[in-house]
């Protein structure tokens, strides 16, 4: 059964896990013996069985399997022991980068300790978190704002370049009219100083659109600078 928490047992879960297999059919024991020499049997460094106290002495009482099972029992109990001694106080969350993935044991739980409780310290309090987002919010407002800025900057260049050829349009209207008046009457001219007239109040309004663009370029450029304050004001 994998750790509840997902990195390593507790010694509660080690005694849990081993309490039915040690007095099982697997474990090969019974309830008044294991309660008494489960304690005592461990293996060495090569792994051979050793006992001690009770177990010693009542060993010719054990049915197949138990000492293997005790051992392993109280192997994994002093890791569990070990891991939850040097992780007590450590942030979960922290432990979990620390460790990568990787399952955490005895051998490598100092290691992670150290790396987790650096990671704690690296993290900012809940205010510091709260004026970083505060300070991200302000320059994403003010990149925005700079960015409508550019688009309007386009548009306006854009009218202008339209403007010009505008007016180069209607020079050569005019000098073309001019040929055409030397050879028409009166009325006709008339006519055609009304027409000019039409496309001079269609000059003002493109100017009048211009005059509000540039009011509204204005405004943007304006709160741009407002923004940038905030953004500084925070920074502090």
């Amino acid at each position: 059964m994998p750790p509840e928490n997902g990195l390593f047992k507790t010694p509660e879960e080690v005694r849990e896990e081993y309490k039915s297999r040690l007095k099982g059919k697997n474990g090969g024991g019974k309830n008044w013996y294991t309660d008494r020499v489960k304690g005592g049997i461990t293996r060495d460094s090569d792994g051979n069985i050793q006992r001690s106290g009770a177990a010693w002495w009542l060993q010719g009482l054990e049915q197949e399997g138990f000492a293997e099972t005790a051992a392993d029992r109280n192997k994994n109990l002093a890791e569990a022991t070990k891991i939850q001694t040097l992780t007590d106080g450590i942030d979960l969350d922290s432990l979990k980068e620390a460790a990568g993935g990787r399952k955490i044991t005895g051998d490598n739980v100092k290691s992670i300790g150290i790396s987790a409780n650096k990671i704690t310290r690296d993290k900012p309090t809940p205010v510091q978190q709260k004026q970083l987002d505060l300070q991200t919010e302000a320059g994403n407002r003010a990149t925005q704002a700079q960015e409508d800025s550019t688009s309007i900057a386009r548009e306006t260049l854009a009218d202008q370049r339209d403007g010009r050829k505008d007016t180069q349009t209607i020079m050569l209207q005019q000098m073309q009219q001019q040929a055409v008046d030397s050879r028409l009457d009166r009325a006709e001219r008339a006519d055609q100083r009304a027409d000019d007239r039409m496309m001079q109040m269609e000059m003002y309004e493109r100017a009048d659109r211009k005059d509000e663009k540039n009011r509204r370029r204005e405004s943007i450029q304006a709160l741009v600078a407002g923004l940038s304050s905030l953004g500084a004001a925070f920074a502090v």
